[in-house]
């Protein structure tokens, strides 16, 4: 089958679809002899329909988020091909010479170029597929193998063809070379309309222990990691939409208007964006997973972060993933949600099995991961969550602020409170009660009190309610037992209150709602 399929593909893709009979295909695909005679053997007619209902079920299946769609129609030996969307969109204009930005983008791998016999052919076509089944994993990239991209330039021989007959707009291509005592990989993304190289880095195995295999691996994640994702490069530079009526919004627009939360100051403006955008694309999309789990996500952060006062959030947040799990049971974002909406609820366990599975099912996305490390922190899990983050820094250097809280809760623990005040004067966010809120409690606990007051002022004038709520703003985020103690210690010497932490704070909304 593999034969019969990679054979009319080339011819397609070549221009020579007219020469593709059962004949050249018994003959030149399949080995057999001249005297190959059709009218005799059904020989042909029965492997294609093999392959037909081969290509059938892998599309219904773990092809079913493939991007590009190769059949074979009934009646004729040339392969059809078909571009679609698995999240579809909204109805905005795209820019001039490329498709709508509401899309999701699509990046091709190509084939690494090898100089100098630096690598045998077999690892640089590893290293590629791995690199595309990783970028495959996630749900806001639409990816076209090394497999595919391979065949349009042994046939055109040129990066324009692969643009124009994949419709992709980032290629990823990768040069091996050699060094004096070993080799060395440069991997590339560039925009394939302009040109423009938007991220590259080099590899090589050059330095002692460093053998091919974990070279290949630090390959896949690093190029992985700094790509896919939220926070990736083909996300970051992906240009913006715009909705042509006010309530309209596409899938992956609702995606980067739910990231900014992270990237900005967080205000009701932002969480406000966020829910709206989301709301809208899931009018177009009712049952996607990860729209209404991020939803999820900022309906209860809102919540937790003062900006909405609806004591009722949990128990809605509880149904919107219940939405979500009944279709993505399976996707990262989803069962990172399920485990922090578990921990603020307060089943730790549960929490715990969340996060760690959502991990496992794609450790290359930096943003999902760093989510759950973050969580996992927040638990008292600090070994395994600091770990998970310290990989995503290292895979991808774009490291969002709010991920020095965790840090700063590790050295509160270990009373190394001046590297606490360190951290939180890195995490901060003028304008986020947090920030301060940070400060005043590290301060307090170095006996630095009169500068503590002053930052605690702050954290009451950036939320009024604080003194009344303080049990539960801090509650929301701060879980272990030993860690709860040290803000009430801080408190009470930075601001003459000490939070409640076993107060029911859903029995009615905050003063001022």
């Amino acid at each position: 089958m593999t034969d019969f399929l990679g054979y009319v593909v080339r011819q397609s893709l070549a221009g020579r679809e007219d020469e593709i009979k059962e004949y050249t295909v018994a003959v030149e695909a399949l080995g057999k002899g001249a005297g190959f005679d059709p009218q005799q053997s059904s020989s042909v007619r029965t492997l294609a329909g093999r392959v037909r209902k081969g290509l059938a079920d892998y599309y219904a299946d773990e092809g079913g988020r493939d991007r590009l769609v190769i059949s074979l129609p009934k009646g004729r030996y040339a392969p059809a091909y078909e571009t679609r969307d698995i999240f579809p969109a909204s109805s905005e204009a795209g820019l001039p010479g490329r498709q709508s930005p509401s899309k999701r983008p699509c990046i091709a791998v190509l084939p690494i170029t090898i100089n100098d016999d630096a690598l045998p052919a077999e690892a640089a076509d590893t290293v590629g597929r791995r690199i595309s089944d990783a970028l495959t994993l996630f749900r806001d990239l639409d990816v076209v193998s090394p497999i595919i991209t391979g065949n349009i330039m042994r046939n055109f021989g040129d990066y324009e063809h692969v643009r124009e007959k994949t419709k992709a707009d980032y290629l990823l291509t990768g040069i091996a070379g050699r060094l004096d005592n070993g080799v060395q990989i440069q991997m590339a993304l560039s925009d394939s309309l302009s040109h423009r190289q938007v991220w590259t880095r080099t590899f090589s195995n050059k330095d002692a222990g460093n053998t091919d295999t974990e070279l290949e691996q630090e390959i896949v994640e690093a190029t992985a990691g700094c790509i896919g994702g939220m926070t990736g490069a083909a996300a970051r530079l992906w240009p913006r939409s715009a909705p042509s009526e006010e309530d309209e919004c596409s899938v992956y627009d609702a995606m980067r208007a739910y990231t900014e939360i992270f990237q900005e100051i967080p205000s009701a403006g932002l969480f406000n964006k966020s829910a709206k955008s989301l709301r809208a694309a899931l009018r177009h999309e009712p049952r996607n997973p990860t729209l209404l789990a991020m939803l999820a996500d900022t309906c209860l952060s809102g919540y937790g972060l003062g900006v909405y006062h609806d004591p009722e959030t949990p128990a809605k947040v509880g149904d919107l993933l219940a939405q979500a799990f009944l279709t993505g049971a399976d996707d990262p974002f989803t069962l990172f949600m399920h485990g922090y909406y578990h921990m603020v609820v307060g089943n730790f366990a549960l929490a715990e099995k969340m996060l760690e599975k959502s991990v496992a099912l794609n450790p290359y996305d930096v943003f999902c991961t760093g989510l759950c490390g973050h969580a996992l922190a927040l638990l008292g899990r600090f070994d395994r969550g600091l770990a998970i983050l310290e990989k995503g820094r290292e895979l991808n250097p774009f490291f969002l602020t709010y991920n020095y809280f965790p840090y700063y809760l590790s050295k509160l623990r270990s009373g190394e409170y001046q590297q606490a005040l360190d951290l939180a004067d890195q995490f901060h966010i003028p304008g986020f009660f947090w920030s301060p809120l940070m400060r005043a409690v590290a301060l307090a606990l170095l006996g630095r009190g009169e500068e503590a007051r002053k930052d605690f002022q702050s954290v009451v004038e950036l939320l009024p309610d604080f003194e009344e709520r303080a049990g539960f703003y801090v509650g929301f985020l701060v879980v272990p037992d030993d860690l709860r103690e040290l803000f009430r210690k801080g408190l009470l010497e930075a601001g003459g209150m000490e939070p409640d932490f076993n107060r029911d704070y859903s029995s009615r909304p905050p003063a001022g709602a």
